[in-house]
């Protein structure tokens, strides 16, 4: 227990000094509140249910909201490391492998990105994990009495977290009856979990519909479902083909079955049914930083559990645990080592935003509008500058339309059509490369720390 403090307070130190960033756009829009009865009405309950957001932005301003949020998001990517430690050790029963997959959990970037954000994800692994293991004690054969209600529990809240969190549990409850507790009842304690959203039924349906589903490429959906987001970091070159160790694990440990424990077999199902569900979300809408994350609690118990899979005489077996242990420490620590590197000599792209919306004003003569080539600039803009996180309902003076705004006599504004005359500052989109711009803007020198953007001047009236 004291390696698993020692990893949980290296998390947790890691975790604060990331938690004071810019905020985002995706941050900014769910610090929206209108009252009680809009929030039924809101157009975000598409993407992202109410219950979340509204346990902080009912009650507390903006800025507050944020940074209740932030901090609910830290504590509960702790708790996901302990519950990750938990799960490994019901399917490994050895303390050893269990601790390389808390530390594995610990140093995953995209876990420290979403342990720090207002966003739902980091509550939703920690639900997730939690409801695992209440199943696990659920169905051994003398279960203890607040057993099915924690399941219960869990199941209700979760799709109020997150509205993937419904295939998920269906699928596992499913997996569960069929294969570990064949009876109608293992059904009961899930009936919550769909009741508590139909009032946002319409919503969720007009989301559905509102895309068209692809087929995803895949050998692309592979490596997004085993990767964790380890492959997008070109910051982690020894973590980054480690995806297929993921496939490895799951595969040979779902193939010894038989040889699982209880919460063993619980873990397989939760795993296999996260990995069709985010296959599906990937066929609906798009491969995303967030439907990365969510595989990630049980596939790093899957990994620990690996050289317990591999048939061999218990003299191999021990040694492979111990080459295990020490390959996943060394991946875990490349990891953390290549980001907080990066980190400590590249501002996160909100930071960049935040640290030119403070500069502009000094930085640029009063007489250039600031034009942004993405909408959620200029929503961090608005949030900064205190005009809140609505836009507004009649124009600005010189604002062509109300994705604008008139700080001081200065135009703030989205412009991706370069269709603004005067002169200007652009802030361009995320590229590894200067994109080309119009004939009368110049490039700015790349600075550290800020995004990149160009100086353009005004536009030529056109000849008669």
């Amino acid at each position: 227990m004291l390696c698993l403090a020692v990893v949980v307070v290296w998390g947790a130190t890691e975790r604060w000094t990331l938690i004071g960033h810019g905020p985002t756009s995706d941050e900014i829009s769910l610090l929206k509140w209108r009252g009680w009865e809009w929030i039924f009405r809101d157009t975000v309950n598409r993407w992202h249910p109410p219950l979340y957001r509204m346990s902080f932005t009912s009650w507390l301003e903006p800025a507050e909201a944020l940074s209740s949020a932030r901090h609910v998001s830290l504590l509960a990517g702790l708790l996901t490391i302990v519950m990750v430690w938990a799960l490994a050790r019901g399917l490994t029963k050895s303390r050893i492998l269990a601790l390389a997959a808390a530390l594995g959990m610990a140093a995953l970037p995209h876990h420290m990105l979403f342990s720090v954000m207002f966003r739902p994800y980091a509550v939703m692994l920690m639900l997730m994990c939690a409801h695992l293991l209440c199943l696990s004690r659920w169905i051994q054969p003398d279960p203890p009495r607040w057993a099915p209600w924690a399941v219960g529990l869990t199941a209700t809240v979760l799709p109020q977290i997150h509205y993937l969190a419904l295939p998920w549990l269906a699928l596992t409850a499913v997996g569960t009856t069929a294969l570990l507790r064949p009876s109608w009842r293992t059904l009961i304690p899930y009936l919550g979990a769909p009741l508590v959203l139909l009032p946002l039924f319409e919503h969720i349906t007009g989301n559905m519909g509102s895309t068209t589903p692809t087929s995803p490429d895949w050998g692309t959906l592979t490596e997004h479902l085993f990767g964790m987001g380890l492959r997008s970091k070109s910051t982690l070159p020894g973590a980054q083909e480690f995806w297929p160790i993921g496939i490895v694990a799951t595969a040979a440990t779902t193939a010894r079955w038989r040889w699982l424990s209880a919460p063993g077999r619980v873990t397989v199902i939760g795993t296999l049914s996260m990995l069709a569900a985010i296959t599906w979300a990937a066929g609906e809408h798009r491969f995303t930083p967030s439907t990365k994350l969510l595989i990630a609690p049980m596939l790093w118990a899957m990994i620990a559990a690996l050289p317990q899979v591999i048939p061999g005489r218990w003299t191999m077996t021990r040694s492979v645990r111990w080459l295990v242990a020490v390959v996943l420490g060394w991946v875990t620590a490349d990891a953390l080592q290549h980001r907080l590197n990066y980190h400590s000599n590249n501002a996160s792209p909100s930071d960049q935003i935040v640290n030119f919306i403070r500069a502009a004003p000094e930085r640029f003569p009063t007489d250039h509008a600031i034009r942004f080539r993405v909408s959620s600039h200029l929503e961090i803009a608005r949030y900064m500058m205190g005009r809140g996180v609505f836009r507004a309902t009649e124009l600005d003076d010189g604002c062509p339309t109300n994705r604008c705004m008139n700080i001081d006599g200065r135009l703030w504004l989205v412009d991706p059509g370069d269709d603004y005359t005067g002169a200007s500052v652009l802030v361009l989109k995320r590229a590894k490369t200067p994109p080309q711009l119009p004939p009368h803007c110049t490039h700015a020198e790349q600075e550290k720390d800020l995004p990149r953007f160009a100086i353009c001047s005004a536009k030529p009236e056109p000849s008669e």
